[in-house]
């Protein structure tokens, strides 16, 4: 079940209606994202965590500080020709290698924990640089996922476990900075596995539904990002820094 996790995770945290109109282009790509202010509000009260990024001279995620309500973490980003390693101050968090291949992209990504736990997930990608396939797990189960696209977004991802997951966009807004789906992984592990032209409307997994929604700047940059679902409403925002 470690697809149906990432996905979940991935996904997890940000909107429904987009309740500001702007021009569809892509923001200034002089500016980068330089801190995330994250709140979830559920039945029990309130989480937040803030991030910081600082980046290397050629653009790259340096390292990260989070601060969550009672504890922290830095992660580090190291680079090297066909990899980057990324490691933690605090166990809650995993230590990652992720495998590039000649493009940049990567190809198989190894998670890792404090104690024993480890898992890995492979991608496959067809000529055009879209992800077809990916293969998660350890060295006692895998689940495969096959992602399936239209106007090139990935609309349906299927595992090999029978579960299926429903993505739909706002053709009217490309991807930008911020792109929930995008910037997940960026955040994560440095590079996107999934590239898709458009921001994302809604996911869906059987009966639950994540629908997200946006916020833009007079530059059409992402301001918030909101993720309302039938238990908590996750905002984000965004802090850039503009050369």
């Amino acid at each position: 079940m470690r697809a149906i996790q990432a996905l979940l995770i991935t996904l997890s945290f940000i909107p429904a209606l987009i309740s500001c109109k702007k021009d569809s282009s892509h923001a200034s790509k002089h500016c980068r994202i330089i801190a995330i202010y994250d709140t979830v509000y559920e039945a029990s009260g309130a989480r937040a965590t803030v991030t910081r990024i600082f980046y290397d001279n050629d653009g790259r995620i340096a390292y990260q500080n989070i601060k969550w309500s009672t504890d922290s973490a830095i992660r580090i980003f190291m680079y090297h020709d066909n990899s980057i390693i990324i490691t933690s101050s605090n166990t809650r968090l995993s230590s990652d290698t992720v495998h590039l291949n000649s493009k940049g992209v990567p190809t198989l990504i190894k998670t890792g924990y404090s104690g024993p736990s480890s898992d890995s997930t492979s991608y496959s990608y067809d000529g055009a640089g879209l992800l077809t396939s990916s293969t998660s797990g350890n060295a006692y189960i895998k689940t495969t996922t096959t992602y399936t696209y239209d106007n090139g977004d990935c609309v349906k991802a299927v595992t090999s476990d029978g579960d299926v997951f429903i993505y739909t966009y706002y053709t009217d807004f490309t991807t930008r900075d911020g792109d929930p789906r995008m910037f997940e992984d960026i955040y994560d592990y440095g590079v996107p596995t999934v590239r898709n032209k458009h921001l994302i409307r809604s996911y869906q997994y059987g009966n639950y539904v994540w629908q997200y929604s946006y916020t833009f700047d007079n530059a059409g940059r992402i301001e918030t990002v909101v993720n309302r679902t039938d238990t908590y409403v996750a905002v984000r925002r965004y802090e850039y820094d503009c050369e």
